[in-house]
């Protein structure tokens, strides 16, 4: 009997050996090691409201094998990765919004470089790697392509690594989030291994910059000179007054108003709407920050879509910026003086020819009807668009062009009736 109480005295004893070892793995994971940030870098032209999307990214297990990692000792070395046990999740994806009226309404500015910044984050299961053994765990991230009008989406690779680790305090997560694949294939050998080996705290893209940054790994390289580049994606429309004809006040102002419908509405955030920054060159009644938002072709049938409403003189009007391929302009005159005609076509006078590409139309159409209603549309298709509503009205009066010599007819009647006087005095003294 007094066998089997020192047996089972040393079992007991024995477990609660096992149990105290085994505290340390189920010790709480402090929480501010559950979330890790990062930095989506958005670069665009300086001229370009913020796109109102959210960058959202994918996160799926990875398979075990090897880790090529940058040690603080400035050395290389090895890593035996484990399979992802699932556990991390994206907590919310880098937003964006325009800031109307903001000291950073067109991005922050770095040299000659604007661009836009959001914080994305992930987030770490505790109660999954709270039993989990120690090692390190592999997992993929890309970005997802949402299709957002004029965004350039980031075709990049990268792996979490979230490595369990113990020490007196307990236990702990380190997460790394590393590059395994380039957008940027251009990059020297070098810029490579930087970024390849170096734990990512930015991931990189492009809405509508022509020339990005060159050292980024997240965007294509710039197109050769002589093809149309696939960054300039934005794009901006200039609408401006003439007013012409003998018959016309060149002081005059006629009041307009402008839409914007977009050619997709893919990628905007959730009961949100795109906004285009409206620039004043020289109209009139035109508010400070003024922004037209994107409306439905059926908003505007019905009368209830964004606009701004201005005044142009000669040679003014406004600029649009922001707006992407095909999406739709619909400009209207609403002045009440029907006497003048109204035309409108795009200016070309300011293209040149740039290796390749053809000069021309930036617009979807040579020449722009108008309607009854004064009402003209196009589709924008590259960027720096120029047209031109043109006002025309001729004095055509009743008598056509006999007014116009009338003034000499009636000098030389005159003239011919006092030759006639003359020469009949002439003769009475005759």
């Amino acid at each position: 009997m007094r066998k089997n109480l020192n047996k089972l005295a040393t079992l007991a004893l024995s477990g609660m050996m096992v149990m105290s070892m085994a505290m340390p793995a189920f010790a709480a994971i402090p929480s501010d090691e559950l979330n890790v940030k990062f930095t989506k870098k958005l670069f665009v032209d300086g001229e370009t409201l913020a796109p109102r999307t959210t960058f959202n990214f994918k996160i799926t297990n990875g398979a075990a094998g090897d880790w090529d990692y940058l040690g603080k000792d400035n050395q290389m070395h090895n890593m035996k990765t484990l399979a992802g046990i699932g556990g991390v999740t994206v907590e919310h994806g880098a937003k964006f919004a325009p800031a109307r009226g903001t000291a950073e309404e067109f991005g922050k500015v770095d040299g000659d470089v604007h661009y836009f910044e959001a914080d994305a984050a992930i987030k770490l299961d505790s109660t999954v790697f709270d039993r989990a053994e120690y090692g390190t765990y592999t997992y993929n991230l890309t970005e997802i392509n949402d299709k957002y009008e004029g965004v350039n989406y980031s075709t990049s690779e990268f792996k979490i690594y979230v490595t369990k680790f113990h020490d007196e305090t307990g236990d702990h997560l380190v997460t790394k989030v590393v590059r395994t694949k380039l957008a940027n294939t251009k990059l020297t050998e070098e810029q490579q291994k930087k970024y390849l080996n170096e734990k990512v705290s930015v991931i990189y893209n492009n809405y509508g910059r022509p020339t990005p940054p060159p050292e980024n790994p997240d965007i294509p390289p710039v197109t050769p000179p002589g093809h149309e580049d696939p960054n300039d994606t934005t794009h901006v429309v200039h609408i401006a007054k003439k007013i012409t004809g003998n018959g016309s006040n060149e002081s005059k102002k006629f009041k307009f108003e402008v839409y914007v419908i977009p050619a997709s509405t893919t990628g905007v955030t959730e009961n949100e709407r795109e906004q285009y920054a409206v620039i004043n060159e020289g109209a009139e009644n035109l508010p400070n920050n003024a922004v037209i938002s994107a409306s439905t072709q059926n908003e505007y049938d019905n009368g209830t879509a964004d606009k701004v409403t201005f005044d142009a003189g000669q040679g003014k009007g406004i600029k649009i910026t922001g707006l992407t391929k095909g999406d739709k302009v619909v400009v209207k005159e609403i002045d009440s003086d029907t006497s003048y005609t109204v035309t409108a076509g795009e200016d070309e006078s300011n293209y040149t020819t740039t290796g390749s590409m053809q000069a021309g139309s930036r617009i979807n159409k040579t020449a722009i009807d108008v309607d009854n209603d004064r009402q003209l549309d196009f589709n924008v298709l590259k960027n720096e668009a120029k047209v031109v509503v043109t006002n025309t009205k001729g004095n055509v009066t009743p008598t056509g062009i006999v007014m116009n010599v009338a003034p000499y007819a009636l000098m030389l009647a005159v003239a011919g009736g006092l030759g006639v006087v003359f020469v009949n005095r002439k003769k009475e003294e005759e």
